[in-house]
């Protein structure tokens, strides 16, 4: 299963209901069924020679709810 288009568009409203892990390197919303990934300060490389530090987002859906008891995973 894949995060639809809904849950694309209402995850900038719907991010303040979820829940909000960080791993050392990312910041991670769930609401225990889909998971947005923010990588902050991720580094994209434009025109081959500037490069720009960007907030990149990835969505997936969490397939096991236990992943978040993990000790890499820290609530804020």
């Amino acid at each position: 299963m894949v995060v639809t288009d809904t849950d694309l568009i209402g995850f900038p409203q719907n991010r303040f209901q979820m829940d909000l892990y960080y791993d050392g390197e990312c910041f991670i919303y769930t609401d225990g069924l889909s998971k947005f990934i923010v990588h902050p300060n991720y580094m994209m490389k434009i025109c081959r020679d500037v490069a720009a530090r960007v907030n990149f987002i990835t969505a997936t859906r969490v397939k096991d709810p236990a992943e978040f008891t993990l000790p890499k995973y820290r609530k804020i």
